[in-house]
């Protein structure tokens, strides 16, 4: 089943032109980590996996907190379309999107989680969709 992530008409809004930075609360834990399975330039459709891993043994991933958005301007929440194909089951919380549909050009997708601990951690994936012919 193909998913679309992102529409060609949220494609063609102007990018958001500030970079989000980078939160980092340094606590008694270690930082929670966010790990993206893809490759930097693909075609559509394109499988993605992302990894939401909390900083210590004891901690879970507040999916409560997740954040995805796309970075343009008005930025486009993508968490509803992502939230199906969310696998929780386990300590580290899995997105796995397979036949993943954007249309060409360079995206950009912030990944924001926090772990019980209340460690933030911010990830910026940065995709180039190339047309297929």
């Amino acid at each position: 089943m193909a998913v679309e992530l992102i529409t060609k008409e949220e494609a063609a809004r102007p990018n958001d032109p500030f970079r989000p930075e980078a939160v980092n609360r340094r606590g008694p834990y270690p930082d929670p980590e966010i790990r993206v399975w893809v490759n930097p330039v693909v075609t559509s459709p394109f499988n993605l996996t992302v990894e939401l891993r909390p900083g210590a043994k004891s901690a879970r991933i507040n999916l409560n907190s997740l954040q995805i958005t796309y970075r343009k301007s008005p930025p486009v929440d993508l968490k509803r379309r992502i939230l199906p194909f969310v696998d929780s089951s386990n300590r580290v919380v899995v997105i796995k999107l397979e036949n993943a549909e954007a249309p060409p050009g360079k995206h950009q997708i912030v990944f924001q989680v926090e772990d019980s601990n209340d460690l933030l951690v911010t990830k910026v994936l940065d995709l180039e969709v190339r047309s297929s012919r």
